[in-house]
């Protein structure tokens, strides 16, 4: 949840006009971060991180390619961290 925020706040930095808000502060909670995209549920804002995530991926803007590659590197540590986490429950057991 946290990686979900902070990818949030890196895809809102961006100056494209793709960008659909901006977040003001550097730390959001989940609800906030809802709020902002106009979600109501968690997979309402899911979708709406990754069509943001898709558009800023899709500029040939370098600011946005670094982003997107940020972006993606965010997601790829949480993948592993979640797996990670997954493992240890399952050894546990």
């Amino acid at each position: 949840m946290v990686r979900l925020a902070i990818v949030s706040a890196l895809l809102a930095l961006t100056a494209t006009p793709a960008a659909a808000f901006t977040i003001v502060g550097d730390t959001m909670t989940f609800n906030e971060v809802v709020h902002s995209y106009g979600g109501q549920t968690r997979a309402e804002e899911r979708a709406a991180v990754i069509r943001q995530l898709e558009r800023t991926c899709a500029s040939k803007r370098k600011s946005d390619i670094k982003r997107c590659a940020a972006a993606w590197d965010i997601i790829a540590a949480g993948h592993r961290e979640l797996q990670a986490r997954r493992a240890a429950a399952a050894s546990a057991q």
